[in-house]
C-alpha cells in the first residue's frame, strides 16, 4: 500500500503499481514523453477505485486480478489494455474507460463498464 490514496504525476517514466493495492484510491497520471511510458497496474487491487490519466503517447496496462476495479476513470491518449481477471470491471458511475485504443481480454475484464472510444476510428476489442 505504498502509494495507496496518493496523487502521482509522471513526466518520463513508467508509474508501477506492482503489489497488492500498491496504488488504491490514488490519482496516477503519466505525461509521457512518447517513449512507450505507461501506467501499469499488474498486481491484484493494485489500482482499485484510483483515476488513471495517461497523455502523449502514454498507455495504461490493467493485467492484474481486479487490478483497476472501480475506477473513477480510465484514460489515454493512446492505448488502455485490460488483460486481468474483471481488471477493468464496473467503470461507470463516475468516469468511464477512454482511449483510441481498448482491448478488454482478460474475463469479465470490462464488464459493466462505460467504455468510449476518443476517435472516429478507434478501436475497441472485447474478447
Amino acid at each position: 500500500k505504498e502509494c495507496a490514496g496518493d496523487a502521482i504525476t509522471e513526466f518520463t517514466d513508467d508509474i508501477i503499481c506492482s503489489a497488492y493495492r500498491a496504488c488504491f484510491n490514488g490519482e496516477h497520471v503519466n505525461e509521457g514523453n512518447g517513449d512507450s511510458d505507461s501506467i501499469k497496474c499488474s498486481a491484484s487491487h493494485s489500482c482499485e477505485s484510483a483515476q488513471l490519466l495517461a497523455i502523449n503517447q502514454a498507455t495504461i496496462d490493467c493485467s492484474g486480478y481486479n487490478s483497476c476495479l472501480n475506477s473513477r476513470s480510465i484514460q489515454s491518449d493512446q492505448k488502455i489494455s485490460c488483460s486481468g481477471t474483471s481488471s477493468c470491471e464496473n467503470i461507470k458511475a463516475k468516469g468511464s474507460i477512454s482511449s483510441h485504443e481498448i482491448i478488454c481480454d482478460g474475463s469479465r475484464s470490462c464488464k459493466d463498464s462505460v467504455i468510449r472510444s476518443k476517435e472516429e476510428y478507434g478501436f475497441v476489442d472485447c474478447k
